[in-house]
């Protein structure tokens, strides 16, 4: 589906996906996930805090939080795989609406970032069912950071291009 979007004739379509996108992103992370975790209005910060774990120990601390109940993180976690895959899509068409050079290198590096976080989220999976070990916690924290540098890197590249095509070259 991505490579659809590559050519000028579908820009149009491009900018609704990316519309349609940002609506979606905008009811997973601020209807769905508060929904999610009723126990805990502070729902985001243990997410984080699960991304970037220091050791096992660590890792277990924060799944084991008495405001977050396994099913909680567990909800949160797999309304996190829907997520994952709409903000792919959604910055691949930001992409082929503002037409950045070499697209494929571009969706590349979007669907390793959205890969890593599959990766990142079925560790911390694995770490609710049977415990959180040294070895997973360091998983967490190298698939999390990989992900974020990705996603980070697409974005400036986007602000980048489009500051270009605003105020010129």
């Amino acid at each position: 589906m991505l490579g659809l979007l590559l050519d000028d004739a579908n820009r149009r379509k491009a900018t609704l996906i990316s519309g349609i996108s940002i609506l979606l992103i905008h009811y997973i992370f601020f209807v769905v996930y508060p929904l999610r975790a009723v126990e805990n209005c502070d729902s985001l910060l243990p997410i984080l805090c699960s991304q970037f774990p220091t050791n096992g120990a660590d890792l277990a601390a924060t799944l084991s939080d008495s405001a977050n109940s396994s099913a909680t993180w567990r909800a949160n976690l797999f309304w996190d795989f829907p997520y994952i895959i709409i903000y792919v899509i959604f910055l691949a068409s930001l992409g082929a609406a503002i037409s950045v050079p070499r697209p494929k290198i571009f969706q590349a590096v979007l669907v390793t970032a959205g890969a890593l976080d599959l990766v990142e989220n079925l560790l911390i999976l694995g770490a609710l069912n049977s415990g959180a070990s040294d070895a997973t916690a360091s998983l967490v924290f190298v698939a999390a950071s990989l992900k974020f540098a990705l996603l980070l890197a697409c974005i400036v590249h986007l602000v980048w291009l489009r500051s270009l095509y605003m105020f010129g070259k």
